[in-house]
């Protein structure tokens, strides 16, 4: 006596075989449509995130193409701005003026009212295209303002360092010091 329901429903008269069938095919569309939703539903949120992730890397490149253009604008301004207000080469300089860049030192050949306006911090020395150029105090603070890296050695007056507690104070420097 293992008859499934509808078989027993269809031997004691209370549905014909029509039926039996009819009512078989609409459960089976409805579990159809179901599988088929949730596999829309399913397909359609990997394709939501899909376009998410596609959007969020498209802002993110958006913004790093956008940097990289303000950068290469503010270079193109530096360099306009150095071309524009830089000082003459002098190539018969008697006086050496030595500066650090990145841990090496450097040398350059000044003339001695020239190594005195750097040191007294009337002139800056600043570095573009690999070229070290020397351009005047009120120059150099507006390219500080713009990018700190191309203002290579500038002795700002204004700020002037707080005397500390020297160990060696009691010794005397000679004036005619040049390192």
């Amino acid at each position: 006596m293992n008859k499934s329901l509808q078989d027993q429903l269809i031997n004691s008269g209370l549905i014909d075989r029509k039926k039996a069938r009819k009512i078989t095919a609409d459960q089976q569309k409805s579990r159809r449509k179901l599988r088929g939703s949730v596999a829309s539903q399913n397909i359609q949120t990997l394709d939501n995130e899909a376009a998410n992730a596609n959007a969020q890397r498209d802002r993110e490149l958006n913004r790093q193409r956008q940097e990289q253009s303000e950068r290469k604008a503010i270079a193109a301004q530096i360099r306009q701005i150095v071309h524009a207000n830089r000082l003459p080469r002098e190539e018969e300089g008697n006086a050496a003026f030595n500066f650090v860049v990145r841990g090496k030192v450097k040398r350059i050949n000044l003339s001695e009212e020239t190594r005195k306006r750097i040191s007294t911090g009337g002139l800056a020395i600043v570095e573009v295209d690999s070229r070290y150029d020397l351009v005047p105090s009120g120059v150099a603070e507006k390219l500080w303002e713009r990018d700190e890296a191309c203002v290579v050695f500038y002795n700002d007056p204004k700020k002037r360092a707080t005397p500390v507690e020297d160990d060696y104070a009691d010794f005397q420097v000679p004036d005619d010091l040049v390192w």
